[in-house]
């Protein structure tokens, strides 16, 4: 479905999808791959998560939505969907429903950096500095933990 896992940018919470597909007729036909991938079994979540990724690089925030919504629902353990849902609602301006996002999100993936980067930044956008501090330091010790030796 165009979805590629990598040692470098993909993990538990992460799946990247090619970049040779982003634009154009590849783009369509994948998605239609996706769609189709859909039907033939609607409780696979990966053709879900493509949908909602390429949704999103098209400005799409409702489709893009619909389809985290449905990875949720058949995958709730799944760190990465409640994230990209975070991510969506703080562009609508939907705070407090982000908030609820990214922590269920780290509640299940305690070491979500992205994750508890986004509640640092959203917590200090909220005025809550204390837990904006809180998540900043954890961002940065994954951060430290992360790095080579």
């Amino acid at each position: 479905t165009g979805c590629t896992i990598t040692e470098t940018h993909s993990g538990p919470d992460v799946i990247m999808i090619d970049p040779t597909i982003l634009r154009g007729r590849p783009l369509q036909n994948k998605m239609q791959e996706a769609r189709n991938a859909i039907k033939s079994d609607p409780q696979d979540p990966a053709p879900h998560y493509f949908l909602a990724k390429a949704y999103l690089m098209r400005g799409d925030l409702d489709m893009a939505e619909h389809h985290f919504k449905a990875i949720i629902s058949m995958s709730p353990d799944s760190a990465g969907p409640y994230y990209e849902l975070a991510q969506i609602n703080i562009r609508r301006g939907k705070y407090n429903l982000a908030v609820d996002q990214l922590e269920k999100a780290v509640e299940i993936y305690p070491q979500f950096q992205e994750a508890h980067h986004s509640l640092s930044k959203l917590y200090e956008k909220l005025g809550k500095f204390e837990l904006a501090a809180v998540h900043g330091r954890i961002y940065m010790e994954l951060r430290r933990k992360g790095k080579p030796k």
